[in-house]
């Protein structure tokens, strides 16, 4: 505050600062060399923090496309028992989930099914008599 043209609330803007400084150096020890160069020019911490949330934000849309795109394009690898197959593609459908973007379990089945190679034709064609409030991952 100002009384007659003079500051009197000194003491409170200086350890203001010195907590902008700490914060600042926290936000700056705990980021990668990429993401300081964007923040070097920010002056206070307020500032390293909006441009920190906006960064992420720009990135979790690109993280999302990444996850469905992988979910689509996984694949069964005959390398690989059917175990590990519907375990990568239930990690992926749990990414999504975690990244607000929730893959119906229905979905997930269907994909884990449609990708099978044809020697599996006999676990479709059983899976369609299982009744419906059966068909679960854990089912399958």
């Amino acid at each position: 505050t100002r009384v007659d043209n003079a500051v009197t609330n000194q003491v409170d803007i200086n350890a203001w600062r010195m907590r902008d400084i700490t914060c600042r150096n926290y936000i700056l020890a705990t980021t990668d060399q990429s993401q300081k160069i964007l923040l070097y020019p920010c002056v206070t911490a307020r500032e390293m923090w909006v441009k920190l949330i906006s960064q992420h934000a720009a990135r979790a849309d690109d993280t999302i496309h990444q996850r469905w795109q992988e979910l689509y394009d996984f694949k069964y690898d005959s390398e690989k028992n059917v175990t590990s197959y519907i375990n990568g593609i239930v990690s992926i459908a749990n990414q999504l989930r975690e990244m607000n973007e929730p893959v119906p379990e229905r979905q997930i089945l269907n994909k884990i099914l449609a990708a099978l190679p044809p020697n599996f034709r006999m676990v479709r064609s059983a899976w369609t008599v299982v009744p419906v409030h059966e068909r679960t991952i854990d089912n399958l």
